[in-house]
């Protein structure tokens, strides 16, 4: 939990979920180890589904507009 956002299942094969308790729509992006982003994602206020079925496993950060940073383990 950071910043009003719960990111879970982490780790996760499949999807992810992200709640973000803000009333206003943010930006984020989810990056891969060297930094690179993989996916862009509107987070609307309530709960996001993210698919990373395709992605190698490995570790993500998902930056938020704004300056939070959460880690995300696909496995």
């Amino acid at each position: 939990s950071s910043n009003g956002l719960h990111v879970f299942p982490t780790p996760t094969r499949d999807v992810f979920f992200i709640e973000h308790s803000g009333d206003v729509v943010r930006m984020a992006e989810l990056l891969n180890s060297t930094g690179q982003r993989v996916r862009v994602i509107t987070l609307v206020p309530g709960r996001v589904q993210v698919d990373v079925a395709a992605l190698p496993a490995g570790l993500y950060l998902l930056r938020v507009a704004g300056g939070a940073v959460v880690r995300v383990v696909v496995a």
